[in-house]
């Protein structure tokens, strides 16, 4: 019972994991982004 338990706390933290290091990956991409045509002017 308590294997199950724990199972079911860590998919629910990656569920929530998953999209926020997505919007950090896209974020710091963004930056990159910036950052370059700040360096190309």
């Amino acid at each position: 019972m308590k294997k199950s338990f724990i199972k079911n706390s860590q998919n629910r933290r990656s569920r929530r994991v998953l999209p926020a290091l997505m919007t950090l990956i896209a974020v710091s991409a963004v930056v990159a982004g910036f950052r370059s045509k700040l360096r190309q002017k």
